[in-house]
């Protein structure tokens, strides 16, 4: 008996000790921050949750999908529907809802901009109804800053979709950022950082599963050749570099690019790089999703593909921007997307 006892309290402070280690490395320490940029760049009242945007490189035109992920997770509130947004850069007082067609309870979370050789584009839009379905949102672009909405697709291996990556029509790869779908193994998996989350694909049929083992997968892109993804594992502060098989969508991993931060959604930058929203402190991150008068750090940063260097971009620590989830770059600037705050950020940005 005495062996027994022994035994478990040997394995109850192997865990604690565990998950004591898991939280100190993926909080990033308790360091100064240093503030880099802020206090040149703009902010832009929006909508509550611009978590993603990204920039369409042929008309300058900026997208931006947000939702109101505070009254979606309060029982007690009205659930606003989301939407997707278009920005013209040079004119803050352009910001206007475009998603004038989609479906009720659109929520959106992750997308991608995709274009064809032709220059027709789509846009993929993953969305959370309140119905507990998870199910990505094709729009064709019509016109810039114009959509209509083409079809809703959902399948079995898409689970806890966070962000996807288009590279075709109907096909593309989607991050579920958990492998438990839900209840108490979530919580679990989080604060043991377990490497159980995924990366699935639609081949515009039907989906698999083609990468595991990442530990909170994030954000997805795809290079602009089609033959490279590009996956954020949050938890295990790293960038995972895939080739891609086209004919058959499988993934094979080639190279894994260590950061000292926990990265959110992944942009292509204009000279062989990456640019992504970070989340320095993930334990100020919770406390600013149970309590909107928290602040919590926000980064960019830069991600060299030829080196594997990564340079700051973007560090704010006061609260001008929350919780930044995203950077895209075009054209000298920076746009800047929060999970929750009300805003986005219009930055210079030089190399």
């Amino acid at each position: 008996m005495r062996i027994v006892i022994l035994a478990v309290i040997i394995a109850v402070l192997a865990l604690a000790g565990y998950l004591a280690f898991n939280i100190w490395r993926i909080s990033g320490g308790f360091g100064p921050l240093e503030e880099r940029l802020v206090e040149q760049c703009t902010g832009v009242e929006t909508f509550p949750g611009p978590e993603d945007v990204t920039i369409d490189p042929v008309s300058g035109l900026a997208y931006i999908a947000a939702s109101d992920r505070r009254s979606y997770w309060n029982d007690d509130q009205e659930v606003r529907q989301g939407g997707i947004y278009a920005l013209d850069l040079d004119d803050p007082a352009s910001l206007r809802r475009i998603s004038i067609d989609a479906p009720e309870d659109f929520q959106p979370h992750g997308f991608d901009l995709w274009t064809d050789e032709s220059g027709a584009s789509r846009l993929f839009v993953i969305s959370h109804p309140r119905d507990g379905r998870q199910v990505v949102e094709i729009f064709d672009v019509v016109a810039p800053g114009e959509l209509r909405h083409a079809e809703t697709i959902a399948f079995p291996e898409m689970w806890a979709p966070n962000d996807l990556a288009a590279v075709g029509p109907r096909q593309f790869y989607v991050s579920n950022d958990h492998g438990w779908p839900n209840g108490f193994g979530r919580k679990l998996e989080d604060y043991l950082a377990l490497p159980i989350s995924n990366v699935a694909y639609f081949d515009g049929e039907s989906g698999r599963i083609v990468a595991r083992g990442l530990r909170y997968a994030n954000g997805v892109r795809a290079s602009a050749d089609g033959q490279t993804i590009y996956v954020a594992d949050l938890f295990g502060r790293a960038v995972r570099i895939y080739e891609r098989e086209p004919e058959t969508g499988a993934l094979d991993q080639v190279r894994r690019i260590a950061l000292e931060t926990n990265p959110d959604n992944i942009e292509l930058g204009p000279d062989n790089d990456l640019i992504i929203g970070a989340h320095p402190r993930p334990l100020a991150f919770s406390a600013h999703a149970g309590d909107e008068d928290e602040v919590a750090p926000s980064e960019i940063i830069r991600v060299d593909l030829e080196t594997g260097a990564t340079e700051p971009v973007f560090m704010a620590t006061q609260g001008q921007i929350n919780a930044a989830a995203t950077g895209a770059v075009d054209r000298g600037r920076l746009l800047i997307g929060a999970v929750l705050d009300p805003r986005v950020m219009i930055c210079p940005y030089e190399r």
